[in-house]
């Protein structure tokens, strides 16, 4: 992955050998290039182990006003999110349902995020 130093942080962490072997594990059964990219995505899955849909859902509206597109989105904030339970994609929406009978919707045309039908309360 290259690394653009305008929205990239680099942090160095001292680990116990044990869990440098699990990351190396989790890394070559992922099939991911790096141990950087094995580090962030065990980040990414811890994190979106404790989000709340409103965390979520800010995350997802945070990424589309940086710029990234709806399918960045799906691929690196939504794709095996604990909290998601289905998706559904159509020519105006993308709507995320969540377990618990919450929503998260997403308007293509307007660029707009609703939970629960709702605009968004930031964090």
């Amino acid at each position: 992955m290259a690394v653009n130093p305008k929205t990239t942080v680099r942090k160095n962490v001292a680990l116990p050998l044990e869990l440098a072997a699990q990351i190396e594990r989790f890394r070559e059964s992922r099939s991911l290039q790096s141990e950087s990219d094995a580090l962030r995505r065990l980040v990414e899955i811890g994190l979106g182990s404790i989000d709340t849909p409103n965390d979520l859902a800010n995350r997802c509206a945070d990424a589309t006003s940086a710029g990234n597109s709806i399918n960045y989105v799906i691929a690196n904030i939504l794709e095996d999110h604990p909290l998601i339970r289905s998706i559904n994609i159509n020519n105006e929406t993308v709507e995320i349902y969540l377990h618990g009978d919450q929503e998260i919707h997403f308007d293509k045309l307007t660029k707009k995020w609703l939970l629960n039908r709702r605009d968004l309360i930031p964090f």
